[in-house]
């Protein structure tokens, strides 16, 4: 990933969502891929500090919803779009 970050010459964004491993598994229980991979599997793969470390780049906690979450990346993304209109 950061040789993809380093290597594209426009603008790039990067977040984290920092998410409890507990959390992570409601989260996928309600997901329609649920059955997919299991618990142990998540478990198995699962950091809790798994940030790339690049320069901007943004933690989400858990306690920012859904909406809240788009709307942040969204505002982000087209904040220099906007401004230049």
């Amino acid at each position: 990933m950061r040789e993809l970050i380093a290597a594209h010459r426009g603008r790039t964004l990067v977040y984290f969502l920092r998410v409890e491993l507990a959390e992570t598994f409601i989260r996928h229980a309600s997901r329609r891929e649920a059955a997919e991979f299991t618990t142990e599997d998540m478990a198995s793969w699962w950091e809790p500090d798994d940030r790339l470390g690049v320069p901007g780049e943004i933690v989400i906690p858990q306690t920012s919803d859904l909406h809240a979450t788009v709307d942040r990346i969204f505002r982000d993304a087209f904040v220099d779009d906007c401004r230049r209109s």
